[in-house]
C-alpha cells in the first residue's frame, strides 16, 4: 500500500526554524506517493512509527553563533580509570581569518561544552570536511591542507602529534666538536628508525639500526663481534659509538674500543653514511621522516593508521604509520602508537615501519574515502573502489571492485557488516568486501539524489572548492541514513534526510525533512544514542540528541526518555494515506465507509477525505488512553465516493502511534432506471 506522510511542523521551537513544512511536489499522480515521508518502520511490524523527540545540548552555543558544526564525532576513552565519552564537534564560519575553525568537546558525563584547539589559529580549508580515528585512547582527527592533530582529556591539545619533540640536528662532526644536547654526532650508534634527526629543516630516519651490546671490559671477542659503547670521547661529551671487532681477543683497558691505546688493531668504528650524497640525494642508509602529515582522508586499520597521502600530493596513494608496538618500559607492557614514525623501513631489529601503496595510479582521480570492515579497507576513488586485503605488508593485495565511487569524505558507512557508499551520480551501492553492487531500489532515488548533489558541487567563481555543504551517509538502527543538505539561502532551507531500509525485498527509502549537516553514534545511558548537527540557519551552532531507543537487543535502554519525565518536547506528527481507488472506472465501484486500526497511547486525530478532495469530510478524536491496539468503527464518508485518503495526526513527546492499518468498505454502483408505465 502506498503511503503518504503529509506535511508537518516538528520541534520547531527546538530547533531555531531548522524545520520546515513539507509541501506536496507537483505533477505527482494523485494515487501514487509523492514521497513525503516524515516517519519511520516500527521494529518487527513495518508499520509506520513517529519519531522520538529532541534534546538540544546547548551549554557553550552563544558563544559560537558565528560558526556552525561541520563535522560531529564521538569519542570515548578511559582516562584516569574512568570511562570518559564526548562528543567532538568541529566549528567552523568558512572565512579565511583566525579562528575560522574550532574545536570543542561536549562532555557527555558532565554536560559541559569547552574549546580544546589553539585559539587564534587560521586553518587553511575552513569549509572541508574533518575526519577522525581513536588510537590508543587519543582522539587524531585531520582536514584538508592543515597537519594531523589529537585530542586527549588529560594531556590535552596537540596541534601536530606527529613532529618531534626537541628533535636534534645530524652534524657532520664528532667528540668535542658535537653538542650532544641537540646534535647527533656523525658516528652516533643509533638505534633504528624510531631515532629521527634534523638537516636543514628536513626530517631523516635511518633504515636499520647500529645500536649493539654493551663493551664489556671482561668478555672475550671474536672476530666480527659488535658492541656499542658510550664513553667521553674527549674532554666533556659523551654519547654511543658502535664498533665491529677485527680479531679474538681478550676485552681489557688498552685495547677498549675508541680509547684504548693501539684500539684500531682491534676494533673499526661502525657508522652510517652521510645523510646527503654531493648531489643532496638521500644515501641508502636513511630515508624520510614524514613528519608534519598532511592528509584530507584518514583511518584506522591493521594496527596502523593509514591516511591519503596529501604532502607530496600523491592524492591516489595511501600512507601508513608503524603499526602498534609493544611499550617495553615497566612491569606492564602496553601497546602503544607512535604518530611520530612514518618511516618507510622494515628493519628486523626495530620491527616494521611505515610506507605508501599506491591505489589505480595513474588515473587522474583523488582517494575520497576509506573504511575499515574487519580483514578488508575499502578505498574509494569519485569513480571506482577498491579494496585492501591482510594485515601487514607481507599479506597485503588489493583487488577492484567497482567503478562505483564516493562523492566525499564522510560518504561510507557499515550496516550490519556490509559497507555502503553514495557516489556521486546518486547511486547508493553495497559491498561485502568481495564484489561491489547497486542496493536494490537504487532507482526509485538515484536521480533525485543526483540533482542534489550536482547543486552542492557546482562551483562558483569565487570558489572553486566549496565544500560548505556536502552530503553524508551514517548508520542507525539497522538502516542507513542520508543527509542531502541545501545551498540555498537561510530563509528558504530545503535539507533532506533519505533513510533506507535495507531488510525488506527491494529496499525501502523513506524521505525524512530533518535538517542534518552531520551525524554521530555513541553510548550514552546503557542505550547507543545518535547525535546529529543542523546546518545553521538561524545563526546558532547547535547539536541535538535523539532521544529514540531503537530496540538493539546488545545495546539497548529500558527508559530511552530517561525517567518519569521526557527530555523533550511535543512532536506534532501527520500521517496521511495516498488515495484509494478501484477499477479502470470509477462507475465500477465506490468507498462507502473508512476504517483504521493503531496502537497509542497518545491523543489521535482521525480525519477522512473523499473524490481527491483535501477538504476532510469527516473528524474522529481519541483520548490518550492505554497502549493497546485500538480498532476504529468504520466511518461513513457522508456518501459513496471514487476514491478516500485517511489521515492521522496528534501530538506526543514521547512519540506517536505505531499505525498498524487502514482499510475501506466499497460497494458496487448501482444502476438507476424508471419503469415504463405505459
Amino acid at each position: 500500500m502506498p503511503i503518504e506522510i503529509a506535511p508537518n511542523n516538528i520541534e520547531l521551537d527546538r530547533l531555531d526554524g531548522g524545520f520546515s513544512p513539507d509541501t506536496p511536489e507537483p505533477g505527482v499522480a494523485a494515487n501514487a506517493s509523492p514521497d513525503m515521508l516524515n516517519l519511520l518502520l516500527e521494529a518487527g511490524s513495518h508499520a509506520p512509527e513517529t519519531r522520538k523527540g529532541y534534546e538540544r545540548l546547548s551549554a557553550g552555543r552563544s558563544s559560537l553563533t558565528g560558526h556552525y558544526v561541520k563535522n560531529l564525532y564521538f569519542y570515548e576513552t578511559i582516562d584516569a580509570n574512568n570511562r570518559r565519552r564526548f562528543l567532538i564537534a568541529i566549528m567552523s564560519n568558512g572565512a579565511e581569518a583566525a579562528d575560522n575553525v574550532q574545536v570543542w568537546a561536549y562532555d557527555l558525563e558532565a554536560n559541559t561544552f569547552e574549546r580544546v584547539d589553539t585559539a587564534g589559529r587560521q586553518w587553511e580549508n575552513p569549509k572541508s570536511p574533518h575526519w577522525s580515528v581513536v588510537v590508543s585512547g587519543v582522539y587524531y582527527g585531520g582536514v584538508r591542507g592543515d597537519v594531523i592533530y589529537s585530542y586527549h582529556p588529560t594531556e590535552g591539545w596537540n596541534d601536530d602529534p606527529t613532529a618531534l619533540v626537541d628533535p636534534k640536528s645530524w652534524v657532520d662532526a664528532i667528540n668535542d666538536d658535537v653538542d650532544t644536547a641537540s646534535e647527533f654526532a656523525r658516528d652516533y650508534a643509533f638505534k633504528g628508525p624510531k631515532q629521527k634527526v634534523e638537516l636543514d629543516g628536513e626530517f631523516y630516519s635511518p633504515l636499520h639500526g647500529i645500536r649493539f651490546d654493551k663493551w664489556d671490559d671482561s668478555a672475550e671477542y671474536r672476530k666480527g663481534d659488535l658492541v656499542s659503547r658510550k664513553h667521553v670521547w674527549d674532554t666533556t661529551e659523551s654519547y654511543w659509538k658502535s664498533f665491529e671487532a677485527r680479531r679474538d681477543h681478550d676485552a681489557a683497558t688498552g685495547n677498549a674500543p675508541g680509547t684504548g691505546d693501539g684500539w684500531r688493531a682491534y676494533w673499526k668504528k661502525i657508522r652510517l653514511p652521510n645523510i646527503l650524497d654531493e648531489d643532496d640525494n638521500i644515501t641508502r642508509a636513511w630515508t624520510d621522516a614524514n613528519i608534519g602529515v598532511k592528509s584530507s582522508v584518514g583511518v584506522f586499520y591493521g594496527d596502523r593508521m593509514m591516511v591519503r597521502r596529501d604532502n607530496e600530493d600523491e592524492r591516489n596513494m595511501v600512507q601508513y604509520s608503524a603499526p602498534l608496538d609493544l611499550e617495553k618500559d615497566g612491569r606492564i607492557r602496553d601497546v602503544e602508537f607512535d604518530p611520530t614514525d612514518w618511516a618507510a623501513v622494515d628493519d628486523l631489529k626495530s620491527g616494521e615501519g611505515g610506507g605508501w601503496v599506491p591505489f589505480a595510479p595513474g588515473r587522474g582521480d583523488a582517494i575520497r574515502g576509506m573504511l575499515d570492515m574487519g580483514n578488508y579497507l575499502v578505498v574509494s576513488k569519485r569513480w571506482r573502489t577498491d579494496v585492501l586485503n591482510g594485515r601487514s605488508e607481507q599479506t597485503w593485495s588489493i583487488r577492484k571492485l567497482g567503478d562505483q565511487g564516493v562523492v566525499a569524505l564522510n560518504c561510507m558507512t557499515e550496516c550490519d557488516g556490509l559497507v555502503y557508499g553514495l557516489s556521486h551520480n546518486g547511486t547508493l551501492w553495497v559491498t561485502d568486501g568481495t564484489s561491489l553492487r547497486e542496493v536494490p531500489g537504487y532507482e526509485k532515488t538515484r536521480e533525485f539524489i543526483k540533482e542534489r548533489i550536482d547543486r552542492l558541487l557546482a562551483a562558483t567563481a569565487s570558489d572553486e572548492d566549496d565544500e560548505h555543504w556536502m552530503p553524508s551517509i551514517f548508520e542507525y538502527d539497522h538502516k542507513v541514513w542520508l543527509a542531502l543538505p541545501d545551498t540555498y539561502a537561510a530563509g528558504t532551507p530545503d535539507d533532506i534526510t533519505l533513510v533506507y531500509d535495507p531488510v525488506p525485498e527491494g529496499g525501502s527509502w523513506w524521505k525524512l525533512n530533518l535538517p542534518i549537516l552531520s551525524a554521530t553514534t555513541g553510548a550514552r545511558n546503557r542505550a547507543r544514542r545518535l547525535w546529529i548537527a543542523t546546518p545553521k540557519r538561524s545563526g546558532n551552532a547547535t547539536v541535538f540528541e535523539y532521544q529514540d531507543d531503537p530496540g538493539d537487543l546488545g545495546f539497548t535502554d529500558d527508559d530511552p526518555l530517561g525517567g518519569a519525565t521526557p527530555l523533550t518536547t511535543a512532536i506534532a506528527w501527520h500521517y496521511r494515506s495516498s488515495w484509494f481507488q478501484w477499477g479502470l472506472r470509477h462507475n465500477e465501484r465506490r468507498v462507502r465507509r473508512a476504517w483504521a486500526l493503531l496502537k497509542s497511547a497518545v491523543g489521535v486525530t482521525i480525519k477522512g477525505y473523499r473524490d481527491f478532495d483535501t477538504t476532510a469530510v469527516y473528524t474522529v478524536n481519541r483520548s490518550a488512553g492505554d497502549d493497546a491496539s485500538d480498532f476504529y468503527e468504520g466511518k461513513a464518508l457522508g456518501r459513496a465516493a471514487s476514491a478516500t485518503a485517511i489521515q492521522v495526526s496528534g501530538t506526543a513527546a514521547t512519540g506517536g502511534p505505531a499505525i498498524i492499518g487502514i482499510g475501506v468498505d466499497t460497494e458496487p454502483i448501482r444502476t438507476r432506471f424508471h419503469r415504463n408505465s405505459n
